[in-house]
């Protein structure tokens, strides 16, 4: 029944485009984007673990600005991380809300996804990185965009020690002594979600609401070990 629904959903969305908005709050960097294939509107802020108070508002920010309402709406898009327990769950809880109370197809978007795509124009090999706290980073490695594994959860050492030469290195990491490093860029993450997510229904994809979960970056997904 559920996958139906979000089937015939789908389908709704390829007549009708409209308006898509994405939702990232992986981490302290949070953001939302309004995208119609075309233009893309955004709102990012550092939200210091505010989520559960700021990113519904911002959302409603974003669509009074664009002079939109929640029934210009045709699709949503949500990072699923890897990024923080509690923060993540906001986003995810917000993106299902939507889903399920205006009849939205819903696309998670893995974070590390999106923050590789930021830097596509570069045409290398591209390792994303998410702050784990402690000391630690969870991060995917790219080829031609497409993951080469899953996230991997390590210290930034054992980071250095596996980028390669021609590795081009981005995201929640300013500097990495002897590495090519594009620190990340405020609201560039939630714009790929963006896009990456109006890409997905375009082809007619969708996730399953009820099932999507997030990759925390300490969960089972984000492997404590470097691959070999």
């Amino acid at each position: 029944m559920v996958n139906m629904a979000i089937y015939d959903v789908g389908e709704q969305f390829l007549r009708n485009p409209g308006w898509l908005v994405a939702i990232d709050t992986s981490s302290d960097r949070a953001g939302v984007a309004l995208f119609d294939g075309e233009r893309a509107n955004v709102i990012a802020w550092n939200a210091h673990r505010n989520h559960t108070v700021d990113t519904l508002r911002q959302v409603d920010h974003l669509l009074r600005l664009a002079g939109l309402e929640l029934a210009d709406l045709s699709g949503i898009a949500v990072a699923t991380g890897p990024g923080s327990f509690s923060a993540l769950r906001v986003g995810l809880s917000i993106g299902k809300g939507l889903a399920f109370a205006q009849g939205l197809p819903l696309v998670g978007v893995p974070t590390t996804d999106a923050i590789a795509a930021t830097v596509a124009w570069a045409g290398r090999p591209v390792i994303a990185v998410m702050t784990a706290g402690r000391g630690r980073v969870v991060w995917t490695r790219y080829l031609n965009g497409l993951s080469q594994a899953g996230p991997r959860n390590t210290s930034v050492e054992e980071l250095r020690a596996v980028v390669a030469p021609g590795d081009l290195v981005t995201g929640e990491v300013d500097r990495l002594q002897g590495v090519d490093v594009i620190p990340a860029v405020m609201g560039a993450r939630v714009e790929q979600v963006a896009r990456i997510g109006w890409r997905r229904l375009q082809a007619g994809e969708a996730d399953d609401a009820s099932r999507l979960e997030p990759i925390y970056a300490h969960g089972r997904r984000a492997k404590d070990s470097v691959p070999a």
